[in-house]
């Protein structure tokens, strides 16, 4: 898939270097170059490097860039009745996972997404419709959805979106199956801080669509802890950078 879309392993490489922590091996490597022809501008790159990680792992710094760019209220009940359906995007995979007998399931993180999804149907008796191809070969991800789903939820998905392989893609190949369907108004279920990304595109393909937020979280923050640096603030204020660059990204190439 990735020989057959090379914008697919371009927008990786490109992500890869202009967000952390690919940004800092390049600030490193330009110190490393400039250390003797230019010493002001190798101590200003590392200093930056050295700033910017201490600041990025913070839990206070990474606190507020998620909810920077979050939609994290939880959808209404009376809101959940007017739906047609509810669509539940995919979240990454575990590759070989040996407690499932080496084969592919989905990932810690989209259980928490199913768990939701399950929640909402179970609630309201809409129809689901899983969203998540395969980028790299192997199980599309809506079909480990719809088997999680069926299994450790007891919930059946009526749809499965097989082909995309972004958000983007996520949003219009859904759509073309729930018009088909005449599906106007869909409950959407992914994490709070991919919400703004995912609701605007899918809002473009012309669905009435209602946020369904999950995995919230409002940490509480006490001094020292929340100005001591951590890799899990990192990993959240990294999540969040790249959710702000992809919202612009995608407003650039006109998809919403």
């Amino acid at each position: 898939m990735l020989i057959e879309r090379p914008e697919l392993w371009l927008s990786a490489l490109v992500g890869a270097f202009v967000l952390p922590p690919g940004v800092w091996l390049w600030l490193l490597a330009l110190a490393a170059w400039q250390r003797r022809r230019r010493p002001w501008l190798a101590r200003l790159c590392v200093g930056g490097t050295m700033l910017t990680l201490y600041a990025l792992s913070t839990p206070w710094l990474a606190a507020q860039l998620q909810h920077s760019v979050e939609i994290a209220t939880p959808i209404r009940a009376a809101d959940l009745q007017q739906v047609d359906a509810i669509v539940v995007l995919g979240g990454g995979r575990r590759e070989a996972a040996a407690d499932q007998g080496g084969m592919d399931t989905i990932s810690d993180g989209q259980l928490v997404r199913l768990r939701h999804a399950a929640q909402l149907a179970r609630q309201s008796g809409k129809p689901l419709l899983a969203s998540g191809g395969s980028p790299e070969g192997g199980p599309a991800e809506a079909e480990l959805m719809a088997l999680s789903l069926a299994q450790d939820f007891a919930t059946p998905v009526r749809w499965q979106e097989t082909r995309s392989v972004n958000t983007a893609e996520n949003a219009r190949f859904s759509a073309e199956i729930l018009h088909a369907a005449g599906v106007r108004r869909i409950a959407l279920v992914t994490h709070s801080w991919h919400m703004p990304r995912a609701l605007r595109s899918f809002a473009a393909t012309g669905l009435q669509v209602i946020p369904a937020p999950t995995g919230q979280s409002r940490p509480t923050l006490r001094l020292p802890y929340s100005v001591l640096p951590s890799a899990q603030a990192l990993w959240h204020s990294s999540q969040a950078l790249r959710e702000g660059v992809g919202l612009l990204a995608y407003a650039l190439r006109g998809v919403f």
